[in-house]
């Protein structure tokens, strides 16, 4: 069930609908029986607060938008990152490992993007160029690595990534814009392949990178699934799971 805030107009909450019912459909057993608000709040920056975290809140997540009425490409962004940490319960108790889990909401935002472009040839022709230039600009201010070149920034940023994964005072998040525009590449021939992140181990303090990507792809229910872990196992420990 979406919630939305009054504070959007018709046209805002069809947008604020569509991205819901891609992840309600991508992954039906995370968010089937979850009651889901969309809130709009005045803060610099757009947070989930779940239920499990929040008990006294009645929504099993509230999402809080930074966006105004009408910004429907932000809106997307900004959605496409809360519901994938909805999909992921959030955050993983292991601190080393969030910065991953900011790295595929910043991926699944970039895939959002390119997906609402055929909604809006769709439903509203005249705003598919609008969504095409902010997905070209976000792109177009990081840097394109490949999985080898991945791998290495990783490496060579691992303290900061674990230390700073919501990279706290800096504008634009570019550490986890770089990573997360690999992992779209990823999803983006994978899409069936990035309902893994539905899996993604939150429940053990004590794990590290093998242990956590091990977990992760065990858990895995397809192929697709598989060869999606197995991708970031690449660039994140170096191996090669399937």
């Amino acid at each position: 069930m979406l919630i939305i805030d009054d504070y959007y107009t018709e046209g805002t909450r069809i947008v604020i609908d569509y991205v819901h019912q891609v992840y309600a459909q991508l992954f039906p057993f995370s968010l089937s029986n979850k009651i889901i608000c969309v809130q709009h709040w005045n803060e610099d920056y757009p947070l989930t607060a779940p239920k499990r975290f929040n008990p006294n809140i009645t929504a099993d997540n509230i999402v809080f938008i930074t966006c105004e009425d009408g910004y429907w490409s932000q809106i997307i962004y900004q959605l496409g990152h809360e519901f994938s940490h909805v999909v992921m319960d959030c955050y993983p108790e292991t601190e080393s490992l969030k910065w991953i889990s900011e790295c595929l909401c910043e991926a699944a935002s970039i895939y959002m993007l390119d997906n609402s472009k055929s909604f809006f040839r769709k439903h509203l022709p005249i705003y598919e160029k609008s969504v095409e230039k902010y997905l070209y600009d976000h792109l177009n201010k990081s840097i394109s690595l490949n999985a080898c070149e991945i791998f290495k920034y990783i490496q060579k940023n691992i303290k900061n990534l674990t230390d700073d994964p919501n990279e706290e005072g800096k504008v634009g998040r570019p550490r986890n814009n770089i990573i997360g525009k690999y992992i779209a590449s990823i999803i983006l021939n994978n899409p069936e392949g990035w309902t893994a992140i539905a899996l993604f181990p939150t429940d053990d303090e004590k794990m590290d990178y093998n242990e956590f990507v091990l977990q992760w792809y065990n858990k895995c229910k397809t192929n697709n699934q598989r060869e999606f872990v197995s991708s970031l196992a690449k660039v994140i420990i170096e191996k090669n799971l399937v």
